[in-house]
């Protein structure tokens, strides 16, 4: 199983997150999606590690948004911690779109969390 397909499928064990493997607008709250957020050689130069994020959408209501991440993110967080080491939970405003299609801006929240080295 691929990084990528691990964390989602972690991510969706969490009750009313629904995760997938790659980036595809998310709108509905509990929707998710795993991103690459960088990669990063050790001092060696030998080994890197890359460091991954899921995003999740929530509600358009900011206190109900914030309310979803206090009663969800110790579950979120313990899907999580075997497929990575968990660096930070991030509330955030998710943008999304390109130039070519309208943007849209949901609120969300982003889970960061580094792996090694693997091949995806």
């Amino acid at each position: 199983m691929s990084a990528r397909d691990a964390l989602a499928a972690a991510a969706s064990s969490v009750d009313g997150v629904t995760c997938t493997s790659f980036y595809r607008q998310i709108t509905r709250p509990g929707d998710a999606c795993v991103r690459l957020g960088e990669i990063t050689a050790d001092q060696s130069g030998l080994s890197a590690s890359r460091t991954w994020q899921i995003w999740v959408a929530l509600s358009e209501d900011t206190q109900s948004a914030e309310r979803w991440i206090e009663t969800h993110h110790a579950a979120l967080k313990a899907a999580l911690d075997d497929e990575w080491r968990f660096s930070r939970a991030t509330p955030s405003q998710l943008v999304q779109g390109s130039t070519r299609t309208q943007t849209l801006t949901v609120n969300g929240i982003i889970y960061e969390g580094t792996r090694g080295d693997d091949d995806d």
